[in-house]
């Protein structure tokens, strides 16, 4: 929310600063979806090694 404030704020803004941006506002996204995958296939293993 940040970045997007500053550009905003800025008014033009070249391509690197919005990739930048939007770079950081990805990771959040990235480390959620490894943790999801990551327990779901602990998951999936438990279950198998039960039946």
């Amino acid at each position: 929310m940040e970045a997007f404030d500053a550009v905003e704020g800025l008014g033009d803004v070249s391509q690197g600063m919005m990739a930048g941006g939007l770079k950081i506002a990805f990771l959040t996204t990235v480390f959620g979806l490894v943790t999801f995958i990551t327990g779901r296939l602990f998951i999936l293993i438990l279950t198998i090694k039960k039946e």
